[in-house]
């Protein structure tokens, strides 16, 4: 039956002369000069040690964003507003 077919995957676009893939350094590039919004993963110089303000808005980004880096490495402030 056809609801038992597997999906289609989507098309592939096309690569070539008119649709030349980005170089991938162009790209890093490019992402380098993404600075974070305030809170969001913005690392910030107090008296000479960097310190990486996490905004979280629930408790699965709280999990994500005391996740993101090794515990036993980090010092960790929690404030709640």
């Amino acid at each position: 039956a056809a609801e038992d077919a597997p999906a289609t995957p989507p098309p592939v676009p096309p690569v070539g002369p008119a649709h030349p893939r980005p170089h991938t350094d162009a790209l890093f590039a490019a992402l380098a000069d993404v600075t974070p919004a305030f809170g969001r993963g913005e690392v910030i110089d107090v008296n000479g040690s960097p310190v990486e303000l996490l905004l979280v808005k629930n408790p699965m980004g709280f999990r994500l964003a005391l996740a993101s880096f090794p515990p036993e490495s980090a010092d960790t402030m929690i404030a709640i507003n």
